[in-house]
């Protein structure tokens, strides 16, 4: 047996919540629950546990192994081993030919010898689970797999993939088929009909629990006289239900095979679960070893009970007793055949007490009057948004995006309600004798309708009526309103965090929250390694306090900072993108990245064309844009509305335009500042630049660091709200060092300040005879000097303009009626630049390498003096 490495078991494993313990050397292979060390089936979900639990149980040595239920899960186990010493040789040739088809983790097994590969996928219908060597097994029905966590190597790590292709070819070329079993027995010793072989059946107690689906209620008695629970499991259960039904019809498969698919031995959750021949498997293996036959002429029938009172029949036969009647069509409530029909099935499906309902039976019975009943029963679990023709349901935590397939299951509620309304009808009936005919005629006619028009095509007509009355109602109640107005709460996994008063609720419709984050609240949880990576990543603590804050101003439906923040390092590995896809699992729905082409000037796009990816941005908190290239300008009109609740108007292919508030934060992760060519303050003012200057050495970097974090959501959560407590006391405020980087990026970006640095000198009083240039003249230079060195240049207009705000620019004379500015100059490079026109290219570009050397060699001596 080899040891379990508990660290390396995938993510997608860990979520299941269908973990069990072993002890090998004590209990062999028998799954355990940790939480009372007793025999668990992995269809028990009460006592199976999570992960977590399961790995403190290891790790505190309760347990030697672990285990993980396959019941319910898209998952499937194929199991490579040899317990034949002859086979050895075949194995090692399957398990590399196995191994090669699946790309997805595969791990050795408890016994060292064998291999598990796990894949995503079920295992097709008609195959056996083995083949024919007994070396290949495939599982993914409900047990429990034994895992280990020990890699078999790189390749098989720790990705779980969607195989069903991979799964096909395998069970197509090695996995036994599965036979049918009619061949093994004779035509049956003598033939009864199926109602007959039913009838004596029910005759007998175990037979009528079998055929009711009771049979946990089947006891047999041990030598003492005490009484036990006859089957340990369902599939032995089955057996013997399958032998009985054969005892009964003469060992008849076929005939047996119909009525155990008829009985509540096979239910709507079994089908889901079992494959489709799994019935026929087990009355064939029951068929084969049938040796004897019921004498049908041993016993005679009971006659049937007749009883037309109905209150005494409801109060003497209570719970199963009536169902059971209502079942074998004992139990008769009225005269009327049909009416009786339809009152036992009521019965059996939802029992024999009254429901308050609303009364609509003198409501006509068409779509249109169905709309209103629609809205009557869904008001309180459904939204309509005539907008944007969305419907939203609430599923007990969020109010959900609910298209029409879904909305099917709350149109088919409406025809719940009416059999309960035609139930009712007939229990007042009993009462109101002198009305006792009406009220059964208007029962029948309700139980018939709803039964007979529960049709897609009705169902959609019922929905399009009933949007009327969702809308009026809801602009009654200013439901919309509500849930544009976005609230100041954060929806959780586990409810809801309200940053108005600092405090956590439940659940709650009267949120309207549509939409959910990617974690729960833990109150006083931490997260020392996301404070450790940051201080990391971040030394500087002025810089961290304002990430900090940010980050919890974006949990907040806040949108009033108007701002943009731009996480930037030049050099890969200085954590930012770690940042931002942390965040962006803990904001889960809240959350969404976008293409840089969202906030980016593209020429292409005309006003009015398509915009879907704006209108993903609709009622998100978190916006996320990643891998900006160095040339990249920013859509400046664009961000000055998009930051700061602006209106967004924008539409997706051939759809109608729809308007929203931006009320998102956008975050650009990016190793180059995006261009900007404008100078407008208030751009300026939106950016936020984090700097991001350390680089993480490669022996640092830790692959998994991410899921690690995953681990500590809750205890990030709780930081981020602190940041919202920092960020209400104290403001975003910005610290000095980020104010300076954007005053740098300002001039950096800006080719007019870029020109004045290198080419202007301001006069001071001594030189007021210097040489003093118009404003053309100076446009002059600074249109030379950018196109030498590459940059944009602004248009004469906007130049005067600009420089016309500038202090050194505020003097001016007019000589011989031209306006010359007094206190600023060209310098040597910026009067080149003037008279760039009488130099060929190299002769400039050679003249202007001399000057610009001269003045940094000068720059250079300067600071040295001082």
């Amino acid at each position: 047996m080899i040891e379990t490495n508990i660290e390396k078991i995938p993510l997608f494993l860990r979520r299941i919540k269908g973990w069990a313990g072993y002890k090998l050397k004590e209990t062999g292979k028998k799954p355990l629950s940790v939480l009372d060390m007793k025999g668990v089936g992995p269809d028990d979900k009460d006592r199976v546990v999570d992960f977590d639990t399961i790995t403190t149980a290891f790790q505190s040595d309760k347990i030697d192994s672990v285990g993980v239920s396959l019941s319910g899960e898209e998952i499937t186990c194929v199991d490579l081993d040899c317990h034949d010493p002859a086979l050895r040789e075949k194995y090692e040739e399957l398990k590399e030919e196995i191994l090669g088809m699946f790309h997805t983790y595969a791990e050795t097994s408890i016994s060292g010898l064998g291999v598990h590969i796990y894949v995503k996928g079920r295992k097709p219908e008609g195959y056996k689970h083995c083949d024919k060597w007994g070396i290949i097994e495939v599982y993914d029905c409900s047990r429990f797999m034994i895992v280990t966590g020990n890699v078999v190597d790189e390749a098989h790590d720790t990705y779980l993939a969607v195989c069903q292709e991979q799964l096909n070819a395998l069970c197509e070329k090695y996995l036994l088929k599965k036979g049918t079993y009619s061949g093994l027995v004779g035509k049956g010793v003598y033939t009864k009909t199926d109602e007959e072989v039913i009838g004596k059946l029910k005759k007998f107690k175990k037979g009528l629990l079998f055929w009711e689906g009771r049979w946990v209620e089947i006891q047999k008695k041990d030598d003492a006289g005490y009484e036990y629970q006859a089957y340990p499991s369902q599939s032995e259960a089955d057996f013997a239900f399958a032998s009985l039904l054969l005892f009964l019809n003469g060992n008849n498969p076929e005939q047996a095979e119909k009525i155990f698919l008829q009985s509540g031995m096979w239910s709507e959750k079994r089908k889901a679960k079992k494959a489709s021949g799994y019935v026929q498997h087990t009355i064939g293996e029951a068929s084969i070893r049938c040796s004897r036959v019921y004498d049908w002429d041993r016993l005679s029938y009971t006659p049937v009970e007749q009883n037309l009172d109905v209150d005494e029949v409801l109060q003497q036969n209570q719970g199963k007793e009536l169902i059971a009647k209502a079942k074998s069509r004992k139990l008769v409530l009225s005269n009327n055949p049909e009416l009786n029909e339809h009152l036992c099935k009521y019965i059996i499906n939802y029992g024999s007490e009254s429901r308050d309902v609303p009364v609509t039976v003198h409501g006509d019975l068409d779509s249109a009057a169905n709309g209103i009943r629609f809205w009557l029963v869904n008001q309180n679990d459904l939204i309509y948004l005539s907008d944007g023709d969305e419907w939203l349901a609430w599923n007990g935590k969020v109010w959900d995006r609910c298209y029409d397939k879904n909305l099917l299951w709350y149109a088919e509620r409406v025809f719940h309600q009416l059999k309960y309304e035609a139930y009712n009808l007939f229990r007042e009936s009993v009462v109101q004798t002198e009305n006792q005919k009406v009220l059964e005629k208007q029962a029948l006619t309700l139980f018939e309708y709803a039964s007979s028009s529960k049709g897609k095509r009705q169902c959609m007509e019922m929905i399009e009526f009933s949007k009327s009355h969702f809308i009026k109602a809801q602009k009654e109640q200013k439901v919309g309103q509500k849930i544009t107005a976005n609230s100041n709460v954060l929806n959780l996994q586990n409810g809801v965090y309200d940053f108005d008063s600092l405090s956590f609720h439940p659940h709650s419709r009267e949120f309207y929250q549509t939409k959910m984050a990617g974690v729960a609240y833990e109150e006083g949880t931490e997260c020392p390694l996301w404070v450790d990576f940051l201080n990391m990543v971040l030394p500087s603590e002025p810089v961290r306090r304002f990430l900090q804050k940010a980050i919890g101003y974006t949990l907040s439906s806040g949108y009033m900072e108007k701002c943009m923040f731009v996480l930037y390092g030049e050099n890969g590995n200085n954590g930012k993108t770690t940042i931002i896809k942390t965040i962006h699992t803990l904001m889960g729905e809240y959350a969404v990245a976008a293409e840089k082409q969202t906030i980016m000037d593209v020429r292409s796009q005309s006003a009015g064309s398509p915009r879907p990816d704006l209108v993903r941005l609709r009622d998100r908190r978190f916006v996320c844009i990643s891998e900006s290239e160095k040339d990249d300008k920013l859509a400046e009109g664009l961000i000055k509305n998009l930051t700061g609740g602006g209106i967004v108007i924008c539409r997706t292919l051939h759809h109608e335009p729809v308007e929203f508030k931006s009320t998102f934060k956008i975050f650009l992760d990016t190793n180059y500042k995006p261009q900007v060519r404008g100078t407008d303050e208030a751009l300026w003012r939106r950016l936020k630049v984090i700097p991001f200057e350390v680089t993480i050495p490669p022996e640092k970097i830790d692959l998994n660091f991410g899921e690690k974090l995953e681990q500590e959501l809750p205890g990030i959560l709780n930081w981020a709200i602190e940041g919202y407590k920092l960020y209400k006391a104290e403001g975003l405020g910005m610290p000095e060092e980020m104010s300076d980087i954007i005053k740098d990026y300002a001039e950096d970006m800006s080719s007019l300040d870029q020109w004045l640095k290198e080419c202007v000198i301001q006069i001071t009083d001594a030189g007021k005879n210097s040489i003093s240039y118009t404003s053309k003249q100076l446009y002059q230079s600074y249109q030379h000097w950018c196109k030498f060195n590459g940059e944009y240049s602004w248009t004469q207009r906007k130049f005067t303009q600009e420089i016309n705000r500038k202090p050194a620019f505020q003097e001016i004379k007019k000589v011989q009626g031209y306006i010359r500015y007094r206190n600023v100059t060209l310098n040597d490079i910026g009067d080149l630049c003037y008279h760039k026109a009488e130099f060929d290219d190299s002769d400039f570009a050679k003249k202007y390498h001399e000057k610009v050397a001269l003045k940094f060699e000068r720059s250079e001596k300067e600071q040295a003096d001082s």
